[in-house]
Formats: structure tokens, sequence, C-alpha cells
């Protein structure tokens, strides 16, 4: 420069001890989320899992809610697998998204994840019935008429009125 002190290259000096290990930040990832609309309470929907961090550490995973949201039919137990806590129908909801928390020591990631809801075939359901006639002086306890339901997996019900 025009002071005549010189410019050189500019460089970084790392500090760190070289026999330590370079520990990469946490973060975290999860398998496929699908579960079909008829499984049962408890039934695996998927796994969350660490892709980087400390493997030293444990990691905790819970639900990230902001405001008043009803919370989703999962749970997330202590080794991380998403389970199913109640009922699907995916006619009403085909999806589910979903903000996951992922901690490990002081460090953590929140990320979001779309939990697939898929369809199973229902059997049509058919539904007839007699002629639902009584005169207006019969007994109490009188029959009306009958009505069936028809599955086509399961036999016909008939029940009386």
């Amino acid at each position: 420069n025009e002071s005549g002190i010189g410019v050189g290259p500019e460089f970084t000096l790392d500090t760190r001890d070289p026999e330590l290990p370079v520990i990469p930040p946490f973060d975290f990832n999860a398998t496929a989320l699908r579960i079909s609309e008829d499984a049962l309470v408890n039934s695996y929907v998927g796994k969350f899992f660490r892709i980087s961090g400390d493997e030293n550490k444990s990691v905790n995973f819970s639900f990230e809610y902001d405001g008043p949201v009803s919370p989703p039919p999962f749970v997330i137990d202590s080794n991380g697998t998403l389970l199913l806590s109640g009922t699907l129908d995916y006619e009403q909801k085909n999806s589910f998204q979903i903000v996951v928390r992922g901690t490990e020591g002081d460090q953590f990631v929140v990320r979001q994840f779309v939990v697939e809801v898929l369809d199973v075939y229902e059997a049509p359901f058919d539904f007839n019935a007699t002629a639902l006639k009584i005169p207006e002086d019969a007994p109490v306890g009188s029959l009306v008429g009958s009505f069936s339901n028809r599955v086509a997996s399961r036999p016909v019900q008939w029940h009386t009125v």
C-alpha cells in the first residue's frame, strides 16, 4: 500500500485441539410417515432419527404447537417412534402436517413433516326397509316395520322398530 507496509494473503488460525473430533451441529430427519386409515391405536407410523450431532448425547423429540391447535392423533415415544393415538378417516383428512422439535443437549432443531393417511377400500353400504306404517291407536310396543343394512362383505342384518 502507499504507506510502504506490505499486505499479504489473508488466513484463518484454527485454535481447536487437533486431538478432539469435530462434531457437526445437531440435525434430524424422519422415515416415511404413512399409516392406513384402519390402523389400530399404537400402530407404527414412522421414526425420527439424528442425522448429525454428538452421538454421545441423547436426543429427545416432541411436538411443537403454535397457538390453540388441536393435537394430531399421534404420539412420539422415547425412542423417536411416531405412533397412532387416535382414529383416522381418509375421507375426512388424508394428511396431517406436524411440527417436531428435536433436542440434543443445549441444541434444538424444529422441522415440519407430513403424515400421509392411506385410503382403505370400504365396501358400499346398502339400506332397505319394509313399509314403516302403524295405526294411530296402536298400543305401545307395536311393530312399525323392519329395515336392513347390508355391507357386501357381511351377511344382511335385520332390525325392527
